[in-house]
């Protein structure tokens, strides 16, 4: 079993490989810094906004790396479950959800606080 790395430690470090190379697309520099990482998270969602990329995961985890510099700026536990899908509004916020049936609004900026929708009683009405 591969040793997890502690990501929190990783925040705002270059990667161990040299991933700025724009003649490598910028997915490819992506999946190889995501590996350094954590390698047991696997990826369930991605979404690109103007600098940043925000990557959740089968964990329940989302990572925000910048897109120039591939550093990871801020790993947070956004779910208990599977992020299904991830949405970013202009670097303001980042808007995920999941199977553990929560709406999860993260907000990068002061303009607003963090904000949790809980839809499990909606889901049956569907």
């Amino acid at each position: 079993m591969a040793e997890e790395t502690n990501i929190e430690t990783l925040v705002g470090k270059r990667p161990k490989l040299d991933l700025y190379d724009p003649d490598k697309p910028l997915t490819t520099r992506l999946l190889i810094n995501l590996k350094n990482y954590d390698s047991l998270n696997l990826i369930s969602s991605v979404a690109v906004d103007a600098g940043s990329i925000a990557v959740g995961t089968q964990s329940g985890k989302i990572l925000l790396f910048d897109t120039k510099s591939m550093e990871l700026k801020e790993p947070y536990m956004a779910h208990t479950r599977k992020v299904t899908d991830i949405w970013m509004q202009h670097n303001k916020a980042i808007v995920s959800t999941s199977h553990d049936m929560k709406i999860r609004i993260k907000s990068l900026t002061s303009e607003f606080d963090d904000q949790t929708i809980d839809i499990e009683g909606y889901a049956e009405e569907l």
